[in-house]
C-alpha cells in the first residue's frame, strides 16, 4: 500500500482475511519506510513471507 504521490515513498505491508461471516478485514503488520526501488529486494521479499505465514486470531 502507497499512500501518497511524489511523498517519501513508504510502504505498509499488509494481509487481507476473509472471516467467516464474509467480512473482509486488512491487517496492517509491517511499516516499510522510504523504499528507494520498483524491484523487490531480499529483505522486503522476508518481510511478505513473514507477514502472509501469520495466522492471525481475528
Amino acid at each position: 500500500m502507497k499512500f501518497f504521490k511524489g511523498q517519501d515513498n513508504d510502504r505498509i505491508y499488509c494481509k487481507e482475511i476473509h472471516s467467516s461471516v464474509g467480512t473482509f478485514i486488512v491487517v496492517a503488520a509491517i511499516l516499510y519506510e522510504k523504499k528507494k526501488t520498483t524491484k523487490l529486494n531480499q529483505e522486503q521479499i522476508n518481510i511478505i513471507e513473514k507477514v502472509g505465514s501469520y495466522n492471525y486470531e481475528i
